[in-house]
């Protein structure tokens, strides 16, 4: 179905509106006896950081409706979080790029296996471009394959520590490739993710990133753009 709408400001070109199906999972919003069992299985869990148990039970206890499984919101994690935060690394040079790049392929090895089933011949060509035989007759991914070892934390926080940085660009309503003076990095996040500084650095183009916690366990992120500098 082709219908003229005005989908950005200035926007006159036909859009597309294609329907698709989409699954989700109860979650308690609507089902009272769901919602704590939920509450009851994450006190059963060690977490960490601590605080993050806190922002579990705030989310299980604000939901209002099933969750949709959003394979449009995995992307957007994945491509414009993880890669944003590693290609820069992966275009150099020595054991950090040699690492960055290792998990690019690992990586792109498992999303394929995993959405081989629903777009079968895109798979099928990407896997061929660099892997023998057929996508469809690889193994299943199975969590064993993967290497032991890392912070599974490290992501989470500093992709947030990136969107804040993007943050404070659309809110100054310039470009996210614009420079970024300084950034500071504040809370007890500043330090678990140091590991991933200088990526976060040139993700959000900053050209000075400080990491300064300050024993709080709510992050915080500050960023004075080039332009400002007067």
């Amino acid at each position: 179905m082709l219908r003229l709408v005005k989908y950005y400001e200035r926007g006159t070109e036909p859009l597309e509106i294609i329907t698709t199906r989409q699954w989700y999972i109860r979650n308690g919003g609507r089902d009272a006896a769901l919602r704590e069992e939920l509450l009851a299985r994450g006190r059963g869990l060690t977490w960490h950081p601590p605080f993050m148990r806190a922002r579990y039970e705030s989310w299980v206890q604000g939901l209002n409706g099933d969750w949709l499984i959003s394979r449009q919101r995995f992307f957007w994690d994945f491509c414009d979080d993880y890669l944003e935060l590693v290609k820069q690394r992966a275009y150099g040079e020595g054991p950090a790029a040699a690492s960055s790049r290792a998990a690019l392929i690992e990586a792109l090895s498992v999303l394929l296996r995993l959405f081989a089933p629903v777009p079968p011949f895109v798979t099928e060509e990407v896997w061929s471009w660099w892997r023998d035989g057929s996508v469809h007759r690889s193994r299943w991914p199975d969590p064993a394959e993967l290497p032991a070892g890392g912070d599974p934390t490290l992501l989470a926080d500093t992709a947030e520590a990136l969107r804040q940085v993007r943050k404070s660009k659309s809110q100054a309503k310039v470009s996210m490739r614009a420079p970024v003076a300084v950034a500071v990095v504040g809370g007890d996040r500043a330090d678990r993710i140091r590991a991933a500084a200088e990526d976060l650095r040139a993700a959000g183009n900053n050209e000075v990133l400080r990491l300064e916690p300050d024993g709080s366990a709510e992050p915080s992120v500050t960023a004075a753009l080039a332009d400002d500098r007067g």
